[in-house]
């Protein structure tokens, strides 16, 4: 009897931590909580990853303010400040609007949620979504980088779309 209660709390604890959101620490200033089912990424296990979900991923540097995660066959990928920084996302769009002239492809938009800025940038030629986002006095910053397989730019729309209100800064 006993053997079987141990299973039973050993199993409800198991399947707690597969559907329950994941909240992560980025750094002492800058939380996300991730999607339930979502899987941190080491840099060894990355290209395999990538690989296996038909992803094919930009080289980023490797960097300890950098995380990647896996979540519904989308690799996302966080680096966010570890210093106190001023972080004007107006002129990040305007700069990044300025040098995208000319492509109809691309996209661009800023939105506050819940007092924070996130510019949210696309260009439909390729499989990334890119958001940054400061907080209200901007001096917290996070970026990331949202990478899908050809048929995942509606997952991975909606992978941002619960990723970006998730997302806290300690003022």
């Amino acid at each position: 009897m006993k053997t079987k209660i141990m299973l039973l709390i050993f199993l409800a604890f198991a399947v707690s931590k597969t559907v329950v959101a994941q909240k992560v620490s980025l750094n002492s200033r800058v939380n996300m909580v991730l999607p339930s089912k979502t899987q941190k990424i080491t840099t060894a296990d990355l290209t395999a990853i990538a690989k296996q979900n038909d992803i094919q991923v930009v080289s980023l540097p490797n960097s300890e303010n950098r995380s990647v995660y896996l979540t519904d066959n989308v690799l996302v990928t966080v680096f966010a400040s570890k210093k106190p920084e001023k972080v004007d996302l107006d002129k990040v769009k305007k700069g990044l609007d300025e040098m995208a002239k000319g492509l109809s492809s691309y996209s661009s938009k800023i939105v506050s949620i819940k007092g924070n800025k996130f510019l949210i940038t696309e260009n439909t030629t390729e499989n990334k979504l890119r958001f940054f986002g400061t907080n209200s006095s901007g001096t917290s910053s996070v970026n990331g980088l949202l990478e899908f397989n050809g048929s995942g730019r509606e997952k991975a729309k909606a992978v941002l779309d619960s990723v970006i209100p998730n997302i806290s800064f300690e003022q």
